[in-house]
């Protein structure tokens, strides 16, 4: 299916059809929601191979999840949750962007998608809820009470 999907993005076949955009192509064909048909644009892009413009190879994008999709072990959701963890990646840990894209591949194997979420964002230090900032407390008015 994504490679079906990669190929109505590369060229650009919702607008050759009367659709305006791809994403809109994909879901009427495919009878899925927009969000659902961007999701699979998406992950075509960062699991498959691509080409430049000159016609030259590209490897995927997150080539250890490309593996793994291609041995049909994980889902699509599970390669959006990659994606995103990944995008969301704070800076000083861009040189580990490999490694952890290959941990959350061979992880997706066992967990489901919200526990890889869970996972993913263990892994990076921090807070992983948002805490609600300081508040100082109320201040009591002292005065005349009479």
């Amino acid at each position: 299916m994504l490679e079906l999907v990669a190929e109505v993005a590369a060229r650009q076949l919702g607008g050759a059809h009367g659709f305006s955009t791809d994403i809109d192509l994909l879901r009427c064909t495919q009878n899925v929601t927009k969000a659902e048909a961007r999701r699979r644009i998406i992950a075509a892009r960062d699991v498959l191979p691509g080409r430049t413009v000159t016609g030259e190879a590209l490897p995927a994008a997150l080539p250890a999840t490309a593996a793994v999709v291609a041995e049909d072990a994980i889902s699509l959701e599970h390669v959006t949750v990659i994606s995103r963890v990944l995008a969301g990646l704070a800076p000083y840990l861009e040189c580990h962007r490999a490694e952890l894209e290959t941990y959350l591949a061979a992880q997706a194997r066992t967990f489901d998608p919200h526990e890889l979420r869970t996972l993913g964002r263990a892994d990076q230090p921090g807070p992983a809820v948002r805490t609600p900032p300081h508040r100082a407390p109320p201040r009591r008015v002292v005065g005349d009470h009479g």
